[in-house]
C-alpha cells in the first residue's frame, strides 16, 4: 500500500498587553503595572516513506517574550524584567507497524534584562533518543506496549552578580520507560483494563534554580534554590473502560512515588511589601483518579459528566504537598458538534499545607456553538464559546493573584479554522 507524502506549515502569533492591578495600592489608585507578552512560533511537519518505514519530521521555531513594566523608585515608569527566550526544537521518527524509533533534540537561549532581571542569561541544549513497541497477543484480547528513552542536558548561565548567580555549567542524564498491558476480555468487546508502570524525570527549570526577584503584578517575589537535583518518579496506574452503544463509562487511579519533587509554596516572610514564593523539594507522593461518564440521552443529545481528584504529600515533613489542585466536578451537554452547555465546580480546598491561602469553591457556566461555513470559496469551521458565562466572581486556588484579584470574568472566543488537505 502506497504512502501518501505530507506536510503542513503553521505560522501561530499571539501577543497582548495587560494592565494588571496594583497589589497594595490605597483606595482609589488606578495606576498598576503593565505586562507585554508575545509568542510568535514556526511549526513543520512533513513525512515521507522510507522502504518499509515510515519518516516523520517536526521542527519548530519560537520566540516568547515577557515584559512587565513598573514604576521605579522615583516614580518613573521603567522595565522591571524583560525575559525573551529563543527556542529551536527538531522531532525525527521511524514509524513501521507497532514500532517507533526516535530522536530529539531542543536549544533554548534565555535573555533577561531590566531593573529586575530574576534569572541570569542562560542557554540549554537537551537531546534524547527513544523506542516503543506494541504488540498483540491472544487473539486480540491482550496487547503489551513498552517504551525506553535516554535524555542528556546541558545547561550554562551566565555570572550575573545582581542575582549572587556564578558563572555554572550543568549536566544532566537520565533514563525513562513505561510498561503497559491492556486486557479485553473479548476482543472487540465493550469491557477492557489496563495497568501501567513507569519511571520519568524532569530537570528543574531555570527559575526554579536561580529565581531572584519580584513579580510586581502578581505582587510575589520568587526564590530559586540552586542546590536543586533533577527530579525522578516511579508510576503505576490502573484503569477499566465498558463502552457500549450509547454510553461510556472510565475509571482511572494512579499513584506517583517522586524523588526530590520540585514544587513551590508561598511562605510567612515578607520582601518590600511581596509575599516570598519559595522553590523546594522533597521526597513526595501522589495518589488521584478520575472517573468520566458519557451517555447518548437523545437523537444526537450527549451527556457527560467528570470528577477528578489529587492527593499530594511531603514525605519529608509529613505534610500535605502545596498548590494541589482541590475536586474538580463537571457535567455537560451537548448536541452534535453544534452546542455545547457544561459547569465546572470546584471544591474549596480540603487538605491544606500550613502556609497555603485558601479560596472558596465555585462554579462556572460554560456555553459554545459552531457550525460549518464558506468563506473565499472554501470549507471552513466557525466556533463560538462564552467562558463564564454568568460573569461569576471567583479566585481560583492555583491563580498567582488570589490574594488581590478575581480570576477573569465572562469572556467571548470566536475561532474560525480551515483544514488544508496535500
Amino acid at each position: 500500500m502506497a504512502l501518501a507524502v505530507g506536510q503542513g506549515v503553521r505560522v501561530i502569533h499571539y501577543g497582548g498587553e495587560f494592565k494588571l492591578l496594583e497589589a497594595n495600592a490605597p483606595p482609589g489608585e488606578t495606576g498598576g503595572p503593565e505586562r507585554k507578552a508575545g509568542d510568535d512560533r514556526i511549526q513543520i511537519t512533513g513525512q515521507r516513506p522510507w522502504g518499509n518505514w515510515r519518516l516523520e519530521g517536526k521542527g519548530q521555531l519560537q520566540w516568547h517574550s515577557l515584559i512587565e513594566i513598573a514604576d521605579d523608585t522615583t516614580g518613573t515608569e521603567s522595565e522591571q524584567f524583560n525575559l525573551l527566550l529563543h527556542t529551536g526544537s527538531l522531532d525525527l521518527l521511524l514509524h513501521r507497524g507497532g514500532t517507533t524509533f526516535g530522536v530529539t533534540a531542543v536549544g533554548q537561549a534565555n535573555e533577561a534584562t531590566g531593573r529586575e532581571p530574576i534569572v541570569p542569561n542562560a542557554n540549554i541544549l537537551s537531546s534524547a533518543a527513544f523506542a516503543f513497541e506494541r504488540w498483540t497477543a491472544g487473539s486480540g484480547r491482550w496487547t503489551l506496549l513498552a517504551g525506553l528513552r535516554a535524555d542528556a542536558r546541558q545547561l550554562h548561565a551566565d555570572r550575573d552578580d545582581s542575582l549572587g548567580v556564578a558563572a555554572q555549567d550543568r549536566n544532566s542524564q537520565a533514563w525513562s520507560g513505561n510498561v503497559g498491558v491492556v486486557f479485553t476480555p473479548k476482543p472487540g468487546g465493550p469491557l477492557s483494563l489496563n495497568v501501567n508502570v513507569g519511571r520519568a524525570w524532569r530537570a528543574p527549570t531555570l527559575f526554579e534554580l536561580f529565581a531572584n526577584g519580584p513579580h510586581i503584578g502578581e505582587a510575589r517575589y520568587e526564590l530559586g534554590d540552586s542546590t536543586m537535583k533533577p527530579e525522578a518518579s516511579r508510576g503505576v496506574d490502573l484503569g477499566i473502560r465498558l463502552s457500549g452503544r450509547r454510553a461510556r463509562v472510565e475509571f482511572a487511579a494512579y499513584h506517583n512515588r517522586l524523588s526530590d519533587y520540585v514544587y513551590i509554596t508561598p511562605t510567612a516572610v515578607f520582601i518590600d511589601s511581596l509575599r516570598v514564593y519559595q522553590y523546594g523539594q522533597a521526597e513526595a507522593e501522589m495518589l488521584g483518579g478520575e472517573a468520566v461518564l458519557e451517555a447518548e440521552i437523545g437523537s444526537g443529545v450527549v451527556a457527560r459528566s467528570r470528577v477528578e481528584v489529587v492527593r499530594g504529600t511531603n514525605l519529608t515533613s509529613h505534610e500535605p504537598l502545596p498548590l494541589l489542585p482541590p475536586v474538580r466536578a463537571a457535567v455537560g451537554f451537548g448536541w452534535r458538534d453544534r452546542l455545547s452547555v457544561d459547569v465546572d465546580a470546584y471544591a474549596r480546598p480540603k487538605r491544606l499545607n500550613p502556609l497555603d491561602i485558601p479560596t472558596a469553591g465555585y462554579a462556572l457556566l460554560h456555553l459554545g456553538g459552531g457550525t460549518d461555513v464558506r468563506l473565499f470559496g472554501r470549507a471552513m469551521r466557525l466556533d463560538i464559546s462564552l467562558r463564564n458565562a454568568l460573569n461569576q466572581r471567583y479566585k481560583s486556588f492555583l491563580s498567582r493573584y488570589k490574594e488581590f484579584a478575581f480570576d477573569p470574568g465572562r469572556n467571548l472566543i470566536v475561532r474560525l479554522s480551515s483544514g488544508f488537505v496535500d
